[in-house]
């Protein structure tokens, strides 16, 4: 629909159908509800991930919040990168707790469900997204998000619940082949829940001023490296570098993933500022932390604070390979586990030359019962 009245007049505006034919005069709504326009899951199993952009765009047009209050099929409406619905520049959307994104089962290397970048001052509040892991029609590929979110600004995202991806649930970080290095800026996700994730729950990439507030995630396993939080700052050779600064992570809680918390740090001359506050807690993992920092003349700290470990899979308490190279350091306050488990550290591969240090584990508290 456009709208022919650039203001509205007492609240009234002219509407135009996209047909051309007839003409509406409608109140300016308060909020527009998806299933006023768009075909719900039981009422098609076809896409309408078009129809659900149009009105969510008219509703940004009108400056109400779009409300998605029921189930809706979505597929890719470009191809470049498989995106299936935008979030755009001053949107407000709530999702029902009926209010679902699932994508149609397909055979993509890659895909976005939600979709935010290069835009401002934006909320979505209680989102549900449905990716396509148990029914995914390919094998190749690792990069199907739930929810991505590169370069923006200003964004808050409240309790999203994403299952079933065939990559990450949530990805926050810059797209690849970037040539700025722009990153997310001043954006909180709070309390997620992601389920049953193909490759990661929640992969940190690149940042500034991002807070995870206690994020919830639960059966990572598919494609490496399996985990429910990975924070690896990765970018283009000869382009600019991603960064981490003043990001942080409260409270996570990582159950039954292949690893736990994973920290891969290679890229030279970088800068990283990571704290994990609050408690975190690992239960039922192969590998419940792996930390590594193998690039060179790095500079920050990741500093967490405590963590608790619990019924684990494998045969390691902590793998680390941090080199001592530039003042780039890792500072773990406390460590509790139930189980007498060995604490591995070893440089091999590229960085077998290397020399272990600024790696900190203050306390360890063991708990296991037979010692």
């Amino acid at each position: 629909y456009k709208s022919e009245a650039e203001n509205a007049i007492d609240d009234i505006y002219s509407i135009l159908p996209s047909n051309g034919i007839g003409r509406w005069i409608l109140q300016k709504p308060v909020n527009l509800f998806a299933s006023d326009f768009c075909l719900t899951s039981i009422q098609s199993a076809l896409s309408q991930s078009v129809k659900l952009q149009m009105v969510n765009d008219l509703s940004v047009g009108f400056n109400v919040p779009f409300i998605v209050d029921d189930e809706f099929m979505v597929a890719p409406v470009e191809s470049d990168h498989n995106i299936c619905f935008y979030v755009r520049s001053n949107n407000d959307i709530t999702f029902t707790p009926k209010g679902n994104f699932k994508i149609i089962p397909n055979d993509f290397t890659t895909y976005s469900i939600l979709h935010i970048e290069n835009i401002e001052n934006y909320k979505v509040l209680f989102p549900q997204i449905t990716g396509d892991r148990d029914q995914h029609l390919g094998t190749e590929g690792e990069w199907g998000y739930g929810i991505a979110n590169y370069q923006s600004k200003k964004g808050y995202i409240y309790r999203p619940k994403v299952v079933n991806t065939w990559g990450d649930g949530i990805y926050v970080g810059r797209r690849w082949g970037l040539i700025t290095d722009d990153t997310p800026t001043d954006i909180t996700i709070s309390e997620p829940t992601v389920l049953n994730a193909g490759r990661n729950g929640i992969s940190l990439s690149a940042g500034t001023r991002v807070n995870i507030l206690m994020p919830y995630i639960y059966g990572v396993k598919g494609k490496a490296p399996e985990a429910g939080i990975d924070i690896e700052p990765e970018a283009a050779d000869g382009l600019p570098k991603s960064h981490l600064k003043d990001c942080i992570i409260t409270s996570p809680t990582i159950e039954n993933c292949k690893i736990g918390l994973v920290g891969y740090f290679f890229p030279n001359d970088s800068s990283y500022e990571i704290e994990i506050s609050g408690v975190t807690t690992i239960k039922s993992c192969e590998q419940p932390l792996v930390l590594c920092a193998g690039g060179a003349n790095n500079q920050g700290y990741i500093d967490i604070n405590k963590v608790v470990l619990s019924d684990l899979k494998g045969n390691t308490m902590l793998q680390n390979a941090w080199h001592r190279n530039g003042s780039f350091r890792c500072t773990i306050k406390e460590l509790v586990t139930d189980k007498s488990l060995p604490i591995v550290m070893t440089m091999n591969g590229a960085f077998s030359t290397g020399k272990l240090g600024h790696f900190d584990v203050r306390k360890i508290i063991n708990n296991d019962p037979v010692g």
